[in-house]
């Protein structure tokens, strides 16, 4: 079916607007609120806060594209007040666009190793369980901790983007990565074209908690990868037993190309 459009602006309004092009709302939280099971958001060019542009919950079923203008700068600074996105079974999520700095929550130093200028945070950019589709499409992300989580049954594509300057400090069983696909049950597909990881750091403090790649993928997966890059990328293990794999980590997929 045909997408409701609703438009986004850094002057708009949450309360007076009707989220038309010439009256937009202000926030992604008062769009993605709307009944409509598939929507277009389009935000206009700027740099958007993080107050209600954070912690956005994609509803069962829903189909949800976020988008900037063509041809305009979109730029959201969540300012570490959280994770940007969660999407609930069945839900499908595009990203189109736009550029994200900062989704994750603050954490206390895990090590004295860390130094104060260095916190770490937590909270995924974007999770995604029992979804549908997660497209991320010309994006850049940056500092968000960990980037993508994706897992069962969820189609992942990842194309034309970048993913730069993220910290993830791992003190539990989860890899220690910045996209992790997993599908036990269903058969998915994971692409990952033209896309870059760059400037990123890892901090491990114990054996429970394994560094599996900057793309960590295990499952039923279907995997294309074709003119991506991973360049500096570092790993600190405190622990003599961790376990510490390549950029790249896959286990038990169905198909790799």
């Amino acid at each position: 079916g045909n997408l409701t459009d609703v438009w986004v602006a850094t002057n708009g309004s949450d309360s007076s607007g009707d989220g038309s092009m010439v009256s937009p709302f202000l926030s992604l939280q008062r769009a993605v609120a709307t009944p409509w099971d598939r929507l277009q958001v389009w935000l206009m060019s700027g740099r958007y806060p993080a107050a209600n542009n954070a912690r956005l919950q994609i509803g069962a079923g829903r189909v949800t594209v976020l988008r900037a203008v063509e041809g305009k700068e979109v730029e959201l600074d969540l300012a570490h007040s959280g994770p940007f996105l969660s999407a609930d079974t069945g839900a499908s999520i595009y990203l189109i666009g736009l550029r994200i700095l900062r989704a994750s929550l603050p954490t206390a130093k895990i090590s004295s190793f860390l130094p104060s200028s260095s916190p770490f945070f937590v909270g995924s950019f974007l999770t995604a369980l029992n979804t549908t589709t997660v497209v991320i499409d010309v994006c850049q992300v940056a500092d968000c901790v960990p980037p993508v989580f994706v897992s069962r049954n969820s189609d992942c594509q990842i194309i034309d983007s970048f993913f730069l300057n993220h910290s993830v400090a791992q003190k539990s069983s989860q890899p220690a990565s910045f996209i992790s696909a997993t599908d036990d049950n269903g058969h998915s597909i994971f692409a990952l074209l033209n896309t870059s990881f760059s400037d990123a750091y890892i901090f491990i403090s114990e054996s429970e908690a394994p560094f599996e790649g900057a793309v960590f993928l295990s499952g039923f997966l279907s995997v294309e990868i074709s003119d991506s890059a991973f360049s500096n990328i570092s790993v600190t293990i405190t622990d003599d037993s961790a376990q510490c794999y390549g950029a790249l980590s896959v286990s038990n997929t169905a198909d790799f190309t």
